[in-house]
């Protein structure tokens, strides 16, 4: 039943809420805020990646022969990569994206083997540690969708809520929205196993490309410090954003992918885009990709200077910098993407580098 345009009525299975009105993008109760995930009956790992998989011509990233043919269509990478290589892990072939000042992004594709014997039990066992038992208890994975600060204050707060489902396990997660969490040694087992599969492939992959210092190593020992399962409707996403939470992320941060073919894309951040002089931190690597976002601003200096020393009129100072001024306006209203590839089913991506987070958003 349509209620109104973009939204439709539901009856809450967990609490029988009638007419709870929901966005058409996800589905959550008012009342309660659960969510019901809908699991079809006899499904198998197999038709799920057949399924999913038809971005990549129906096929599996199985040997390089595939990745040269297939994946590298896929991957887009401009101006601020710096370099490009291929790494081979026990269980993984990795593209290593070198971005400056040892900073780097990795992306893992895995072979059939990994998916069908371990990932494919591990999609199974988070699927049913986030359906309830029928007896109005939470289920044992309670993924929920958190309240958002809207800056509207704080009669607004708890209003809007993130689109997607997670639960932090670790080191509380706060940034931007107050996200459930748990002591990580409450976390399920199947999410502390997904924990070890990750940081023993990271650090392979660490090691292949040479990074695993003493630093890394002990950043990864012996665990992450926070794990934080995700989950969103198809054709749902996270708008840009940073990694960049104080107290939480490392110099390395790193996910597993366990559902349906997903793209994810690194572009500058706003003050780098815009013009912005950034001062007092020497992070911005010398590239034209962040220098000349900084050359607008000097430029903006450059020309109140020539003014104060009588070198250019009035009329030719301000008409010089109103047409700067829609230069970097321009700007704002669009994102530079400098890479971007595909995370299929069992895909791992590594973001390693302390002045990632700093200078990128995905």
């Amino acid at each position: 039943m349509v209620t109104k345009p973009g939204w439709r009525a539901y009856v809450c299975i967990e609490c029988c809420a009638f007419n709870q009105r929901t966005h058409w993008s996800y589905l959550q109760c008012r009342r309660c805020r659960r969510i019901e995930f809908i699991r079809l009956p006899n499904i198998d790992v197999t038709d799920l990646l057949n399924n999913h998989f038809t971005g990549l011509r129906g096929q599996l990233p199985m040997d390089d022969a595939f990745l040269e043919s297939n994946i590298d269509q896929f991957i887009k990478s401009g101006k601020g990569v710096m370099g490009r290589t291929k790494l081979h892990t026990t269980r993984y072939t990795f593209e290593r994206f070198d971005l400056g000042h040892n900073n780097s992004v990795m992306v893992g594709f895995p072979n059939w083997e990994v998916i069908v014997k371990e990932l494919g039990p591990s999609f199974h066992s988070l699927w049913d540690l986030t359906r309830t038992d029928g007896s109005g208890k939470p289920p044992l994975l309670d993924l929920v969708r958190a309240p958002t600060r809207t800056g509207l204050g704080a009669s607004e707060e708890g209003k809007t809520l993130t689109a997607w489902f997670g639960r932090n396990f670790g080191i509380p997660y706060t940034a931007r929205m107050k996200m459930p969490n748990d002591p990580m040694d409450q976390a399920p087992e199947t999410v502390l196993e997904l924990l070890e599969f990750l940081e023993e492939n990271v650090k392979e992959a660490l090691a292949a490309s040479g990074a695993a210092d003493s630093t890394t190593a002990h950043t990864l020992s012996p665990r992450f410090n926070e794990a934080l399962p995700i989950g969103n409707y198809p054709g749902q996403g996270m708008h840009w954003h940073s990694d960049d939470e104080k107290g939480v992320v490392g110099d390395i941060v790193a996910s597993v992918s366990l559902g349906g073919l997903a793209h994810m894309s690194f572009a500058l951040k706003h003050k780098y885009r815009v013009g912005r002089l950034h001062q007092g931190k020497n992070i911005a690597h010398v590239d034209d990709v962040i220098v000349k976002g900084t050359l607008k601003e000097e430029e903006k200096l450059q020309i109140q200077a020539e003014f104060l020393e009588g070198a250019t009129s009035w009329n030719e100072a301000t008409e010089r910098m109103s047409a700067l001024v829609r230069d970097i306006k321009c700007s704002q209203r669009s994102v530079e993407t400098i890479l971007k590839f595909p995370l299929p089913f069992g895909a791992v991506m590594v973001q390693q580098g302390k002045s990632l987070n700093e200078i990128y958003v995905h």
